[in-house]
């Protein structure tokens, strides 16, 4: 799965290669994301940062890391844990301001399993993987900047994905 995803990312980006030549630096965008959640019992936050290189205008690949910090106090004890993972998309811009986006996601998360010699239920880490596919509305600020939010659906739909599906996500971009 992983060589089809990375095949077609090169593919995608060959089309690129015929066009006006801009300098490296002019073609690199920044995104970010912040998460942070606060109430009596839960406190969650956690930052996605990610960069891209735009091939053409319209078409540009990238890389990503995310991180989740999460703790829940509860009647039954506190339960802490970290989600962190890594990503690589490509976006094709159209209409303006709207982009199409394809991502693989993988994330290393808490997973329950069922232990047959203690008949009980543990809690191990584990490599999730998600396929996601979507679209997104950039939002210009000023110069080469952007606010984003981008709606994306999950095409494996892992049961223990600490995500739900679809994903709603809003950052900030530079230069994209």
């Amino acid at each position: 799965m992983h060589r089809i995803i990375l095949g077609c990312l090169l593919l995608l980006s060959i089309a690129g290669w015929s066009q006006e030549e801009k300098s490296f630096k002019d073609r690199l965008y920044f995104n970010g994301g912040l998460q942070a959640g606060f109430s009596n019992s839960l406190f969650v936050i956690g930052a996605s940062p990610s960069v891209g290189y735009m091939w053409t205008e319209k078409l540009s690949t990238g890389l990503g890391i995310s991180f989740i910090y999460y703790s829940l106090n509860s009647p039954a004890g506190k339960y802490q844990t970290s989600i962190y993972g890594g990503n690589a998309f490509t976006r094709y811009l159209f209409f303006d301001n709207f982009f199409a986006q394809t991502e693989y996601h993988m994330v290393n998360s808490d997973v329950p399993v069922y232990d047959t010699s203690t008949q009980s239920l543990q809690i191990k880490r584990s490599w999730i993987p998600m396929w996601y596919v979507g679209g997104g509305y950039r939002a210009p600020l000023g110069g080469r900047a952007f606010a984003t939010i981008t709606v994306l659906y999950d095409l494996i739909d892992n049961r223990y994905s600490p995500y739900s599906n679809p994903t709603i996500r809003g950052g900030i971009s530079f230069g994209f």
